[in-house]
């Protein structure tokens, strides 16, 4: 068993014209044992931009906090909102600064993209390598069954 199906989660980003959407399941559990169900994988980071963290049940945290602690920081320095691109550059950075010590999270970002509002989707390995796509992204655990 891989320790990011060990809380398991699923996410999933897509795209329409001009629009983005994100979705996650809400359960937090322990390999099969359910714990809550209200546990949350998706997040608002920015007016057009979200994430999508699916992993390790305290990594999410952990990486989210972090994330926002960024976010806020980059505000204050550019006197801007971040864009889907930057936060994407930004999420790779901070995955690839742990590479030795990975966190347990497989991020997603979704957003919309300058003043046209073009949708951006991209998603993560452990490491921060970062793939684009133009349709839809998905992150988490799965099964055949």
């Amino acid at each position: 068993m891989s320790i990011l199906e060990y809380n398991g989660g699923c996410v999933i980003g897509m795209q329409g014209k001009n629009c983005v959407a994100i979705a996650s399941d809400l359960r937090f559990g322990e390999q099969l044992k359910t714990i809550a169900t209200n546990f949350p994988k998706a997040f608002r980071l920015t007016n057009k931009t979200y994430i999508g963290l699916a992993g390790l049940a305290t990594d999410i945290q952990t990486v989210y906090e972090k994330l926002k602690f960024r976010i806020n920081l980059y505000n204050l320095r550019e006197e801007r909102e971040i864009s889907a691109t930057t936060l994407s550059n930004l999420v790779s950075h901070m995955l690839y600064e742990r590479r030795f010590g990975p966190w347990f999270v497989e991020p997603i970002i979704v957003g919309l993209e300058g003043e046209d509002d073009r949708p951006f989707l991209s998603s993560f390995d452990l490491i921060g390598c970062q793939s684009t796509s133009h349709d839809f992204v998905v992150s988490g655990t799965r099964t055949l069954r």
